[in-house]
């Protein structure tokens, strides 16, 4: 009997310390779960609250921007005005000035004015941008029938320094866009590859397409850009060290907000052969869309 009873007695108490156990277990994993769902609960308002601030900074930011940009838009187009009579009073000065020397002062003054009208314009038209006030006019139009013209008229640049302009076309490219635009970003970088491009240098233009894309390669005979620099060169007022251009850092920036509103890109990449290869990625989708007007904002 006594036998029996110390090992019930085991028994009872073995299922009482495992009963404690299991329950202790229970309440453990309870307690971990809502530690686990608390913390979830946490990082979710966290999230939310992160969300909250970027939003908010994003606004304030948006809104300095548009402030800035019609205050820089506002300036632009006080500056064209007596530019524009400056330089036409200078033009028919210089064609009745019968001494040379004065006649070439007058050419000079004619040249630095109407590279003053230039920044001006391209200020203008980045302020347009940060102001919000672009309406990209999307037609569906030639990629390489645009090229060419672009390259027809930065060409009197390119005979300056005696530089040859190749270019080569696969074939018709139709693109939706906004001709004005794509032009102008087009010619500006066509522009900075003259400007650094050696005394009887070459520029190579190529336009060609992949499964999404069309792609533009503009190439310069010019130096190699270091790594560091390919990027920072779209930066806006961002000059080389040891570039010799007169500008202000504004065309490629300008171009590269120009690609981005067409759903593009445009970038360096590299190069088998010295010199800089600015590349444009123009979706092919856009050029499936049916003509419209896009407002961006």
């Amino acid at each position: 009997m006594r036998e029996n009873i110390k090992t019930y007695g085991r028994f009872f108490y073995c299922i009482t310390v495992f009963g404690i156990c299991l329950v202790g277990a229970v309440i453990e994993v309870y307690r971990n779960e809502k530690r686990e769902k608390e913390m979830i609960e946490y990082v979710e308002q966290e999230k939310a609250r992160i969300y909250e601030q970027v939003q908010k900074e994003k606004s304030i930011v948006q809104n300095e921007r548009k402030k800035m940009g019609t205050y820089m838009e506002n300036i632009s187009h006080q500056l064209k005005t007596p530019m524009a009579g400056m330089l036409l009073t200078l033009e028919n000065m210089t064609e009745i000035e019968e001494n040379q020397k004065k006649k070439e002062k007058l050419e000079s003054c004619v040249k630095q004015l109407c590279w003053m009208k230039d920044m001006t314009i391209v200020l203008l038209r980045l302020a347009q941008i940060d102001a919000g006030k672009i309406w990209m006019k999307r037609k569906r139009e030639n990629l390489a029938s645009l090229i060419e013209k672009c390259i027809e008229r930065i060409r009197i640049l390119a005979e300056e320094k005696c530089i040859c302009i190749h270019y080569e076309f696969e074939k018709e490219c139709i693109l939706s866009c906004d001709v004005f635009w794509i032009q102008e970003a087009i010619e500006n970088v066509l522009k900075n590859a003259i400007e650094f491009t050696p005394q009887c240098g070459t520029v190579r233009v190529l336009l060609r397409e992949n499964r999404d894309n069309y792609v533009i390669q503009i190439f310069n005979s010019g130096k190699s850009l270091e790594e560091t620099e390919r990027e920072h060169i779209f930066d806006r007022f961002y000059q080389m060290e040891e570039g010799k251009s007169q500008g202000f850092g504004i065309g490629l920036n300008l171009s590269r907000e120009i690609v981005n509103l067409h759903q593009g890109s445009l970038r360096v990449v590299d190069s088998q052969k010295e010199g800089t290869t600015f590349e444009f990625q123009l979706p092919k989708m856009v050029a499936k869309e049916a003509d419209r007007n896009l407002t961006v904002l």
